[in-house]
């Protein structure tokens, strides 16, 4: 059974965020929800239960708790201006400018800082982590993105809020675009190192390893599994290699020298490979590791 997450901070009729001690204690608190706006008794008045707000309506409101604490992870980066990428000092990157839910045309990040002149967008992950549809976007927007992972609090306290937000355990990379291209020229030499070599004509490349028979060289193009030459015709294969596969190097294209979203490189895999690769392509986005087709299930 799931435990019940206590809320602690609500809006006060200036809607400024206040903590359930800095208030009267039962209904003449007048304190709002953060998401459904309802009415708010204030049970802070005993020595031994958690001290937290609760709906005079009776309601459970299920969104309360994620809204409360993104306001407050908000509040605290922005009062700190400090984000959870550390330096060789390992103290937190200090930033020179923060939005909050700025407006990028089809993705609006929960924050969006500068560091050194470079835009972050920062994903605060309560209940919802960023699925698919938002991690293409981020990608098509070159966007450099990190993820802090809040999910494990059971209180909106802003100690335990702000303790978890600057764990280094707590904060992924989801993406960067001066890291993926190390990772595309780092497939490169994979490739080029471990491929198959093959010298090739205009139009043909004799059996591909992942469709078992000879194909058109512009189907080579398209692989996320071989890089080609042009100057010298040739070209190198990896689509015989066994044993397990990077979530990056799936999504690397160095035909087109640019990192594929989610969806694109499902779609392709797909192609390639009839669907048998892999079916939970959300663990790309994580860098976990994928089966290779010829590897154990």
């Amino acid at each position: 059974m799931e435990k019940h997450r206590m809320i602690q901070y609500a809006l006060n009729k200036n809607e400024e965020l206040v903590f359930i001690d800095n208030v009267p204690n039962g209904n003449n608190c007048e304190c709002h929800c953060t998401f459904c706006k309802e009415p708010l008794n204030a049970r802070n008045g005993g020595n031994i239960n958690i001290h937290h707000f609760a709906h005079l309506s009776g309601t459970d409101c299920t969104n309360a708790f994620e809204r409360t604490v993104h306001l407050l992870a908000k509040q605290i980066i922005a009062e700190e201006q400090r984000i959870p990428l550390y330096d060789n000092n390992e103290q937190p990157l200090k930033i020179e400018n923060i939005e909050i839910e700025k407006d990028l045309g089809d993705i609006r990040p929960d924050l969006l800082v500068t560091y050194e002149g470079h835009p972050i967008a920062i994903e605060i992950y309560v209940t919802h982590a960023v699925d698919d549809d938002k991690y293409d976007k981020i990608v098509n927007h070159k966007l450099t993105t990190i993820e802090i992972n809040l999910s494990s609090l059971m209180k909106t306290s802003k100690e335990e809020i702000k303790k978890a937000l600057y764990d280094k355990n707590n904060t992924t990379l989801i993406y960067d675009f001066g890291i993926m291209q190390n990772y595309i020229n780092q497939k490169i030499e994979v490739i080029r190192r471990q491929g198959m070599p093959k010298q090739f004509d205009n139009f043909t490349f004799p059996m591909c390893p992942m469709k078992n028979k000879s194909v058109n060289i512009q189907t080579c193009r398209r692989c996320t599994f071989s890089f080609i030459n042009e100057e010298a015709k040739m070209l190198y294969c990896i689509g015989n290699l066994n044993g397990d596969i990077p979530g990056w190097f799936i999504r690397a294209n160095v035909h087109e020298n640019r990192f594929m979203s989610l969806s694109e490189s499902y779609k392709l895999m797909n192609e390639f490979t009839d669907g048998r690769l892999f079916r939970m392509h959300p663990e790309l986005r994580r860098n976990k590791v994928l089966k290779n087709k010829n590897s154990e299930a």
